[in-house]
């Protein structure tokens, strides 16, 4: 083979090779923005989801006309895990902030239908829960792991594709998002709560 042949040869690998990673770094950065839209999809039913069991709630008893945002606090409470299993008894904080709130209720055989109300709709939460914390595990282990894709897009995730919404709001995106994404706590409550990460006190003493 003569110079200008071996040189032509060269060239064509060093063109096959630049070609193939740019498509492998171009799957890898589509791959990033479906996991990162999953996220933030998901992020954001999880609290439409819990917005949905308050409104069943007022629903189921009857209470629609006489909702209340410190009633919404404490059913979204419930559900998403704020209270033991001592906060469903009898004289428990949730059955007492019912009743502070719909005194009238008093002495009606609906207790037990409540508590199983709330009970399934909390395991039905926490599952979905556990849906966006086995996502961003997967999302978190993709980022991290793969010595050449780190090298091809590790510095670009995560991106400005992944938002953090609140209650339809965009608050945070990229690594911001991701923080608040992390942010994630079983006993979240209202919107404040899923911004926080924490829930206050049902009752102040």
């Amino acid at each position: 083979m003569n110079v200008k042949g071996y040189a032509l040869g060269v060239v064509a690998l060093i063109v096959v090779f630049i070609g193939g990673m740019y498509g492998y770094a171009n799957s890898l950065y589509n791959t990033g923005v479906q996991y990162e839209s999953g996220l933030s999809a998901r992020y954001e039913a999880n609290q439409v989801e819990l917005s949905g069991f308050t409104v069943s709630f007022y629903e189921q008893l009857g209470l629609a006309d006489r909702r209340t945002a410190a009633m919404d606090t404490i059913i979204q409470h419930a559900v998403s895990g704020r209270y033991g299993a001592e906060g469903f008894s009898a004289d428990g904080a949730f059955f007492a902030a019912v009743a502070e709130n719909y005194p009238d209720l008093n002495g009606l055989n609906i207790y037990d239908d409540i508590r199983r109300f709330v009970e399934s709709r909390r395991a039905q939460f926490e599952g979905s829960q556990t849906i966006l914390l086995d996502e961003l595990r997967s999302y978190e282990q993709w980022r991290r792991t793969g010595l050449v894709r780190n090298i091809l897009v590790g510095s670009q995730f995560p991106s400005n594709n992944l938002e953090a919404r609140i209650g339809g709001q965009v608050v945070a995106v990229g690594a911001d998002a991701l923080k608040q994404i992390r942010t994630l706590v079983l006993d979240a409550g209202t919107n404040t709560s899923f911004a926080s990460g924490t829930t206050q006190p049902l009752i102040n003493p």
